[in-house]
């Protein structure tokens, strides 16, 4: 089978070739015919005249443009073929190189828009494609981030470096969460069957609780706000905690929502939801003997 296709090859190239050698030929006769005939006919136009009339000279002339007419359309038909199958292979050509370097022609050109509308800086934390970190390096092709925890709303690092081709910024919205990367809304919620506290005292609790972890940090938050509305010209919620009540189904949802640093909001949520568990606990456990007594 091997020796088959090598012998189809070998012919098919011979006759490659003796086509082209065939075509060089035709194409210099052609050349060389048209050209003693052209010789031959503005020889017998001009005759043994010196000067020629001016319908003559017209003559001639319009013998050379003919002349000159046959030898394209005759090298045409020569060369038509080996033209048809050149154009063929440019065109093959022009669509696999642009297939092979379509991916770098798209990450030049997303290097481009990024750098030329500048949604981010180094420094900032962004979400492209799914992907959320603190912008570490950028170059000609891609930029690279530290993996922040966004989703969980641990905020930290998770060790974790990616690189994001400059494609994506083409194909993808950018979020700059440079407002999170300092300081971050957090929700504080408990979950109750309905009718087994008291509302009033299980919000108040929730707000005082909530109010004992931010009193220190109200004056770097305000002046946190007041810099980023002055700077954006929008207006932010009070970073105050607010309490939140709302029914689902057979339970009651509390919760508490407040602005804090971002570096402490694990943190401060997980003191807030232990605190006011205890003191629910030790409110139980407090009323116990009042209920044994009234039964």
């Amino acid at each position: 089978m091997a020796e088959t296709d090598q012998i189809t090859a070998n012919f098919l190239a011979m006759v490659e070739t003796n086509f082209l050698i065939g075509g060089i030929l035709t194409s210099v006769l052609l050349v060389a015919g048209l050209a003693v005939l052209r010789m031959a006919l503005v020889r017998l136009i001009r005759g043994k005249e010196e000067l020629l009339s001016k319908d003559k000279r017209r003559l001639i002339t319009t013998l050379k443009n003919v002349v000159w007419v046959v030898l394209v359309v005759g090298l045409i038909f020569i060369w038509a073929p080996e033209i048809q199958t050149l154009a063929l292979s440019l065109t093959a050509f022009a669509v696999a190189f642009v297939i092979g370097i379509k991916e770098w022609i798209m990450q030049i050109t997303g290097g481009l828009y990024r750098t030329s509308t500048k949604p981010f800086k180094v420094g900032d934390w962004i979400t492209v494609a799914g992907l959320s970190g603190e912008v570490m390096d950028m170059d000609a092709f891609a930029v690279r981030l530290q993996e922040v925890d966004i989703a969980g709303q641990t905020y930290q690092f998770t060790g974790r470096t990616m690189l994001v081709p400059n494609s994506h910024f083409l194909t993808n919205h950018v979020d700059n969460l440079n407002f999170i990367k300092n300081y971050v809304f957090i929700d504080v919620t408990l979950t109750l069957e309905a009718g087994e506290q008291n509302p009033s005292d299980v919000l108040g609790t929730l707000q005082e609780v909530a109010q004992r972890y931010f009193a220190p940090l109200r004056n770097e938050a305000l002046a946190f706000v007041r810099k980023v509305e002055r700077k954006a010209s929008i207006d932010i919620a009070d970073p105050d905690p607010q309490a939140i009540f709302a029914m689902e189904g057979t339970h009651e949802k509390y919760g508490v929502r407040l602005m804090v640093p971002t570096k402490e909001a694990v943190a401060i949520r997980t003191g807030i939801t232990r605190d006011v568990l205890q003191y629910l606990h030790d409110r139980k456990v407090a009323d116990g003997p009042e209920r044994k007594k009234e039964e």
